[in-house]
């Protein structure tokens, strides 16, 4: 259960995302309507993709039409007894080899990658930015 500091936080972050996907943008100097922007996320980040969307829309032209496409990615642990990495999706997860109940939680699991941005115009941009969110 979240505390109000803690859905605080989580909007702070997604606010600050949304800033970075478009200063990611306005460096490649464009300057068509944007129509999707895709991301993978992996769920531990705890990032609420309709909320990213509605950040991004309220920033007018060009985003006001923008739809978030996500593709969910596993998480990543490594177990800190006998070093098996696997995937998970909750902090707490047992090792499936010998059954420690405390993994290390990748850092890559609290990143978000912004894939591609599509223009209305037809072009899509490729991009490959990391933002981590820890």
């Amino acid at each position: 259960i979240l505390t109000r500091k803690g859905m605080e936080n989580l909007d702070i972050r997604t606010k600050i995302i949304s800033d970075k996907i478009i200063n990611y943008y306005n460096k490649q100097n464009l300057h068509d309507p944007v129509s999707s922007i895709t991301i993978s996320i992996r769920s531990l980040t705890g990032i609420d993709i309709s909320l990213l969307q509605s950040y991004i829309q309220n920033k007018g032209m060009p985003w006001e039409n923008a739809k978030v496409v996500f593709k969910d990615l596993p998480n990543r642990v490594e177990c800190n007894v006998c070093g098996t990495r696997f995937s998970a999706d909750e902090e707490w997860t047992p090792c499936p080899d010998c059954g420690c109940p405390g993994a290390f939680i990748d850092v890559s699991s609290y990143r978000m990658d912004l894939k591609e941005i599509s223009l209305e115009n037809g072009q899509v941009i490729k991009a490959k930015k990391a933002i981590l969110l820890r």
